[in-house]
């Protein structure tokens, strides 16, 4: 069983680093798929354009799922997340965000050193702290799925880097004002070519996730395996192996 969970892991890493390339030569024109080779260059949209600022409140604290924005796990619920709400009693002031929305958190995190910006995927909505910067696709010009990957990406770091105001932070986040924010420039090809960058990364979004399942899967099994060989509740005669028992 180890060994299945080693070759799933490296398998997964592996699917992780294919992705990280994909993105870096899609996401920049140097590979373009052959029905588009022909099609004009790219431009560019700056994201004023295309999204919307969201800052409805979540009035009278109606949504009581307090989401936060993680650059590992996307928008996820607290209680998931800390395994306690994290967030003050009053959330009336808070962010509400629906389904399809994103969330720039202003943290450096671990492969995120200028804040993360993610999509609301897991819950219709949410409630999410001030300190964030939300906003909504607003315009056609932008398929959604593309823009997930091109935040996802690190192409906009250079930007973001650019528009970081030196200086002490404000509530430890990087001081990058909202104003800013939406003067970041994301490449922009044709709604068909974007859909079809889309749906190539969306393939191996779902075939690293099926990996990460099959991994919890074993991973369970084997903690219970172990659990029932420990407290005597099962025993086994001969040699245990990935596929099972081996007599001796």
């Amino acid at each position: 069983m180890n060994s299945s969970l080693a070759r799933l892991s490296a398998l997964s890493a592996t699917k992780r680093e294919l992705k990280r390339g994909l993105m870096q030569q899609l996401l920049t024109a140097r590979v373009r798929f052959p029905q588009f080779r022909s099609a004009p260059v790219w431009g560019q949209v700056r994201l004023g354009e295309v999204a919307a600022s969201v800052t409805r409140r979540n009035a009278e604290s109606s949504v009581q799922r307090v989401l936060t924005c993680s650059g590992e796990h996307g928008l996820i619920d607290q209680q998931d997340f800390f395994s306690k709400i994290v967030a003050s009693e009053l959330r009336e002031d808070y962010f509400l965000l629906e389904r399809g929305e994103f969330a720039y958190n202003r943290s450096a995190m671990a492969g995120y050193p200028y804040g993360a910006t993610k999509r609301l995927d897991r819950y219709e909505m949410g409630a999410l702290s001030t300190l964030n910067i939300c906003f909504a696709l607003a315009n056609e010009r932008l398929v959604a799925d593309y823009a997930v990957h091109v935040f996802e990406s690190g192409l906009l770091n250079d930007q973001l880097r650019r528009i970081t105001r030196v200086g002490s932070r404000a509530h430890g986040l990087l001081n990058v004002t909202k104003a800013d924010f939406f003067e970041l420039r994301l490449p922009l090809p044709s709604l068909e070519e974007q859909r079809r960058i889309a749906d190539m990364l969306n393939a191996l979004d779902r075939e690293i996730l099926v990996l990460e399942e099959l991994y919890d899967a074993y991973y369970q099994q084997k903690r219970v395996l172990v659990k029932q060989l420990l407290f005597g509740e099962i025993e086994i005669s001969g040699e245990l192996t990935d596929g099972g028992c081996k007599d001796a």
